[in-house]
């Protein structure tokens, strides 16, 4: 094809590109023809509108699509490419909303199977953001299926997405599953340099939410290094790299850097969407350093934005806000939505968010009474769905509230299971009370546990007896039973 391309005979190239029917190796070759003629067969151009959007160059991409849609008459394919537009007409950093589109019009318009599939699986991003995971599940393994293998680079960018799919719901096994398979085609020589920058961003955000630090700081230097040698730079790329620099700094105690990095990121793109950094302001709020002016501002932006406001995570993250401006009343309202939600649409990672979060708002500043009995549910629940997939990142967010109601619970509770078990211990490990208590409890009997959630109401021997219907002798005897097993020597330690 070089040939044909060098002598400028066209018609040839996009004879030999059709019947490499999408493979990978026709597309750089699509990029040197004249527009006039390359719009002119519909597959092709939307193969070469992927290519150049996978390698980053938006402008190239903005001249085909112009120039597509200046000579396309027919409403089904002017659908299906202002629907790719989508990816170049982000205002602030965030997408315009796109309908999903039917299966039956990308099979009707005349699309070979690779861009189906191609598009089957930008769908899935869609279906993604309605809370549609078992369609985006699907629609990507209908992609799979409809390019059969034919080229690596659909295949890659369908296992990519369906990890991220994963990840959102909190199958991070499965993520991690899916970045294993797409794995094996980094290396490929015919792979474009731009999409690998997905696999390494994506599977250092799943495994920075198992706080898997040290892997997730390697994959996310892989990353910068391709980006130091990219010609061509989206925006997006280079926020997104910011992003997870300093993110990693957050989680792994350099607050003071990680919020140098995340005003840098503000500085450099001043229109930027807070929606886009939500993560990090949620991780900067749950540390307690996120501005004040910040967290106003991102109320106020969300409240005009009603797509952005029924995310779950954004939901979670305004209740969150709004207990930091004292509306706790509001805030936990909001907090029970997202968790009837979760539990609806089966989502283990907004589920434990939820959850923690909402124990959060139960305990910061108060005394457990009448709420200790739900704290310990929501916990047992926190446990139960984040274990199996090692999701520890909420847990090591909500440190500073957790650490009585995770000794109670595992003194308490023995009905956990031994992964369960395990996964707690690694709690423990990740959020630093080995540092602070030594050793885990030893378990404490039931009447032990009653006495020390009295304790923690800072009431006199006395009056715990008379709560208790029992003696003040007996009290003193088990203060004493608690302070050995808990290995301190005083109200204060052990509570």
């Amino acid at each position: 094809m070089d040939e044909y391309c060098e002598a400028e005979e066209y018609a040839d190239v996009l004879r030999l590109a059709q019947s490499m029917e999408g493979q990978t190796g026709a597309w750089s070759y699509l990029n040197r023809i004249p527009l006039d003629l390359l719009v002119q067969h519909t597959d092709l151009t939307v193969q070469c509108f992927l290519y150049n959007l996978a390698n980053l160059d938006s402008e190239r991409c903005r001249q085909i699509s112009r120039r597509y849609q200046e000579e396309c008459n027919d409403p089904g394919l002017l659908q299906v490419i202002q629907a790719l537009d989508v990816y170049l007409n982000a205002e602030n950093g965030i997408q315009p909303s796109m309908r999903v589109l039917p299966v039956d019009l990308l099979k009707n318009v005349g699309l070979g199977p690779v861009s189906q599939a191609m598009i089957l699986v930008g769908n899935s991003t869609i279906q993604m953001e309605k809370m549609l995971y078992d369609e985006a599940e699907y629609g990507i393994e209908l992609a799979v299926q409809t390019c059969s293998g034919a080229n690596m680079f659909v295949t890659f960018f369908a296992y990519n997405q369906l990890a991220q799919v994963y990840e959102e719901t909190g199958n991070l096994n499965k993520s991690l599953s899916c970045y294993a398979q797409t794995f094996r085609f980094c290396n490929a020589k015919a792979m474009i340099s731009g999409i690998k920058i997905n696999y390494f961003f994506g599977l250092a955000g799943v495994l920075m939410r198992r706080m898997e630090l040290l892997e997730a700081g390697e994959n996310i230097e892989k990353a910068a290094s391709i980006l130091r040698n990219q010609r061509y730079h989206l925006d997006i790329a280079d926020i997104t790299l910011q992003f997870h620099q300093s993110e990693l700094l957050l989680l792994s105690g350099n607050i003071a850097e990680g919020q140098a990095g995340f005003e840098k990121l503000l500085n450099t793109y001043p229109t930027l969407s807070l929606f886009n950094l939500g993560r990090l302001v949620w991780e900067f709020a749950c540390e307690g350093c996120l501005d004040p002016s910040m967290s106003s501002t991102f109320l106020r932006e969300l409240g005009t934005d009603r797509r952005q406001y029924l995310q779950p995570f954004l939901r979670l993250l305004r209740a969150r806000l709004l207990a930091g401006q004292g509306k706790e009343a509001e805030a936990m309202e909001e907090v029970d939505d997202v968790l009837a939600i979760s539990r609806l649409k089966k989502n283990k990672l907004r589920l434990v968010e939820a959850g923690l979060l909402k124990i959060h708002l139960l305990t910061v500043g108060k005394k457990l009474t009448s709420e200790q009995r739900e704290v310990m549910n929501l916990l047992r629940e926190a446990i139960h769905y984040a274990s199996a997939d090692c999701i520890l990142l909420p847990f090591y967010l909500e440190r500073s509230v957790l650490l009585v109601p995770l000794s109670a619970f595992s003194s308490a509770d023995r009905s956990m299971s031994k992964g369960e078990l395990t996964f707690l211990r690694r709690v423990w490990q990740v959020c630093g009370y080995d540092g602070i208590c030594g050793r885990l409890p030893e378990q404490l009997s039931v009447r032990e546990q009653e006495v020390l959630e009295e304790l923690a109401l800072g009431i006199t021997n006395k009056e715990i007896a008379d709560r208790l219907c029992i003696s003040l002798a007996t009290v003193k005897t088990h203060v004493l039973s608690i302070f050995g097993k808990l290995g301190v020597s005083s109200r204060l330690m052990a509570v």
